[in-house]
């Protein structure tokens, strides 16, 4: 497999992840209304009925949030080959190819869309150099990006938080049923604090993501400009690697909104 069309398939994979995750986030958004509306409801068949819908939904969010982290996994399994390849020249054995393409739940019809021959802008010989570059701009991009859903997401988490401690001070103020009515709310305002907490470690994640990829990119900036050597590349951009694998996938409608900023910010970098 050429490395555009793995590039294509991997940027569709990432797009899959990011659909899953939306589809996760919605489901969460699902489940807070839902909770909102049991704290006001005193008939035991209604709240019944939308407590065992908040159960249903809750799994579907579980599922579509491990679908989205597995989508997520092998993107990156992808991304790496990608930029090895491009900033060292390795190409995937037969074994090693046929692998990861059976891995990916996107066909190729997919991929083509988001095949681009100029994705990487460095045009140097293969080497420590080159890759350095490629991870460059990567990281780059990795910290806006991260930096705009850490701040998306910190509001999500305001907003969530408020209706928990709302929810945790109003219910017994306004339930006036019987203590199965009240179980059941009970029930829908945990799971308000589960997604709470889930919102919070997605901000945190990628608050520190965005911390880590800035200091990734000073490192490869400064050996990109010949100011530190180049021996250490591969541990810089394994160090990348594991960071970009282990944060949240950065909502794509960010990616778009921002994309002819971003690139032509680090045109005008790379002409500096």
């Amino acid at each position: 497999m050429d490395d555009n069309k793995l590039l294509g398939l991997q940027r569709a994979e990432f797009k899959r992840a990011e659909a899953m995750g939306a589809r996760s986030n919605m489901a969460q958004v699902i489940i807070v209304i839902i909770s909102i509306i049991t704290a006001f409801i005193n008939s035991p068949s209604y709240v019944y009925i939308l407590t065992i819908g908040n159960l249903i939904i809750a799994l579907l969010w579980l599922w579509f949030s491990m679908q989205a982290k597995n989508s997520h996994s092998i993107a990156e399994r992808a991304r790496r080959a990608v930029v090895f390849s491009n900033g060292l020249g390795v190409r995937l054995s037969g074994k090693t190819n046929t692998d990861l393409r059976m891995l990916f739940n996107v066909h190729e019809r997919e991929g083509a869309k988001y095949e681009d021959e100029k994705y990487f802008k460095t045009e140097k010989e293969y080497g420590n150099k080159k890759l350095a570059e490629i991870v460059e701009e990567s990281s780059f991009w990795s910290k806006h990006l991260f930096k705009m859903s850490a701040k998306r997401y910190w509001l999500y988490f305001a907003a969530t938080l408020t209706v928990s401690i709302l929810g945790l001070l109003l219910l017994p103020l306004l339930n006036v049923g019987s203590l199965d009515i009240l179980i059941s709310q009970v029930f829908c305002l945990i799971l308000i604090w589960l997604i709470t907490g889930n919102i919070f470690s997605s901000a945190m994640s990628f608050t520190n993501a965005a911390n880590a990829a800035d200091d990734i990119e000073g490192r490869l900036d400064k050996m990109a400009s010949n100011m530190e050597s180049d021996q250490d590349v591969l541990l810089i951009v394994s160090d990348y690697n594991a960071l970009v694998e282990s944060s949240p996938t950065i909502p794509s409608d960010l990616y778009e909104k921002n994309q002819d900023r971003l690139n032509a910010l680090w045109e005008e970098r790379s002409l500096d």
